[in-house]
């Protein structure tokens, strides 16, 4: 039977992400299907490399990891979140495999939708399937704001990066890949979304769109966190932890969120350290008075006409009405948990 190969790229910060992320993806899989992991890093100590080798060893089903030391600094790229530029490591990924296709998969995903129904997908013209980025959707929500080479329609949909099948064969010959990295490298201002930016400018329009569901993107505006707990129960939906709030680097009571951190206890003891603890602390205490900080915040707005306490009022109401729909369902949420739970240690060895 044909293995699902899988890539993926992360620094030490990100491994508790990894690991969640592949393990979940492992579970979603049947277990006869061989699950082949081209891990991208730039320097994972060999004590990290084991501890993420052990902790897909504790799920069953066949997987291999080949890891990859990515060498090069990626010169004048803008940098990404917490000064990684491993976003970029993607773009190598037609000249470090010799795969004719394979899933990139970003650090931050709950995967419980299996990847397998995704792999033998069609990836049209241009050998590139993702979904459509939910809080932009068009090319003119992220213009490059110069003129590029290629000019580019901003009509065109524009797709999230997190989650992409890519046909290299496809790839390699119309350099897609290699045009974004032209982009990066003369107009690096101009991709506000670093790599994504500039793969959606090489690309214009030319990808096929996936169902939403594979790549479900966590933007506050768009994803209520409480409303996706039927998906998660029939495992209808991959959750893309898309914002710096990452489910192991901050605490949050909602679901999707949960499920993440109960599937680290089991495969990755001791992944929780002081600094999570005390953030957890720090949160739990912040959601106590969550109904009174948003008037506070709006009300400083207004006092110091100020933006930023205006967008802090705005995600404290927010907030407030989704820990008011989360008390609601609190029962289903118990039972949602439950079921994840005994499913983990079903498919533990």
């Amino acid at each position: 039977m044909t293995p699902l190969r899988l890539a993926m790229a992360s620094d030490a910060r990100y491994l508790p992400g990894a690991i969640g992320t592949l393990a979940s993806a492992r579970m979603a899989l049947p277990q006869e299907i061989a699950m082949e992991v081209a891990f991208l890093h730039d320097g994972l100590s060999e004590s990290h490399q084991q501890r993420l080798v052990n902790a897909l060893a504790r799920v069953r089903g066949d997987t291999s990891l080949r890891f990859l030391k990515i060498d090069g600094e990626f010169p004048g790229f803008p940098d990404f979140f917490f000064s990684s530029k491993l976003t970029y490591a993607r773009l190598l990924l037609p000249t470090l495999l010799d795969w004719d296709r394979v899933i990139y998969i970003d650090a931050d995903f709950l995967g419980l939708r299996s990847l397998e129904g995704l792999y033998g997908s069609e990836t049209g013209e241009n050998g590139l399937t993702a979904a459509v980025e939910t809080s932009i959707r068009k090319l003119s929500g992220d213009p490059p704001g110069v003129a590029l080479a290629e000019p580019v329609d901003p009509a065109a949909d524009y797709f999230n990066a997190g989650l992409l099948l890519l046909d290299l064969e496809k790839i390699r010959r119309s350099r897609l890949f290699e045009r974004a990295t032209e982009i990066l490298s003369k107009f690096p201002a101009a991709c506000k979304f670093w790599d994504q930016s500039a793969l959606n400018y090489a690309a214009n329009g030319s990808f096929t769109p996936l169902d939403p569901d594979w790549n479900r993107q966590t933007h506050r505006t768009v994803f209520d966190p409480v409303g996706a707990l039927d998906a998660l129960d029939r495992r209808a939906v991959n959750i893309h932890f898309v914002t710096k709030s990452k489910p192991w680097l901050y605490w949050s009571p909602f679901p999707a969120d949960r499920m993440f951190r109960i599937l680290l206890d089991l495969v990755d003891p001791g992944w929780c350290g002081p600094e999570f603890a005390s953030r957890e602390s720090r949160t739990r205490r912040k959601l106590l008075f969550a109904r009174w900080l948003a008037p506070f915040f709006s009300f400083r707005a207004v006092w110091k006409k100020s933006d930023s306490d205006r967008r802090t009022a705005k995600f404290w109401r927010q907030m407030s009405l989704d820990l008011a729909a989360l008390r609601r369902n609190h029962a289903q949420c118990r039972r949602v948990l439950g079921h994840w739970m005994k499913e983990i240690q079903g498919k533990l060895r």
